[in-house]
């Protein structure tokens, strides 16, 4: 196959898509997205640095815990967020 299994579309299969898309019943989908492609931006481009099982999972959890914070500032304040650690 020249395309992606999965990205052919009959006309009426993608009508469904996009009425379902329209409702917001794909919102979920979309926003479950956002955390992965934020922390690949971020691990320039999802490579990992280090080798090995054990460091690379502590790397991603270090990726995902940097990425927690970030997003924990950029919701609440860095000012509230230390006030609430301390």
């Amino acid at each position: 196959m020249g395309v992606h299994a999965g990205t052919c579309f009959t006309p009426k299969q993608r009508a469904e898509l996009w009425e379902r898309w329209r409702s917001g019943q794909c919102v979920a989908d979309i926003a479950s997205e956002h955390p992965f492609g934020t922390i690949k931006r971020m691990t320039a481009g999802g490579r990992f640095l280090t080798r090995g099982l054990k460091k690379v999972g502590g790397e991603a959890a270090l990726s995902v815990l940097a990425y927690n914070l970030i997003r924990a500032i950029n919701l609440i304040g860095a000012t509230t967020l230390c006030a609430s650690l301390a």
